[in-house]
């Protein structure tokens, strides 16, 4: 599975679940999290998320912010998770 795809099913999540009062319409996978003001509980969702949706479980010692800027970065993650099995 390519790359883009991990990004585009965890934007979808983030755009549907986590919007809260924000306007997600134009978030991207280079797009900050951390500029989002995501809370550690909707952080904690999209681990639950990703765990779920693409049958890896995401390490504690993985769980730290370089891990989690973007969804770039996220899919990368999971993908070297995917891999590692």
């Amino acid at each position: 599975m390519k790359i883009e795809v991990f990004e585009t099913t965890i934007c979808d999540f983030i755009r549907s679940e986590l919007h809260g009062s924000r306007n997600l319409a134009a978030f991207g996978p280079g797009d900050s999290l951390f500029a989002l003001g995501l809370d550690s509980l909707a952080v904690m969702r999209i681990v639950a998320f990703c765990e779920e949706e693409f049958d890896v479980a995401i390490p504690d010692e993985d769980l730290m912010p370089d891990n989690f800027e973007n969804v770039q970065s996220l899919a990368r993650l999971v993908v070297r998770i995917k891999s590692d099995k």
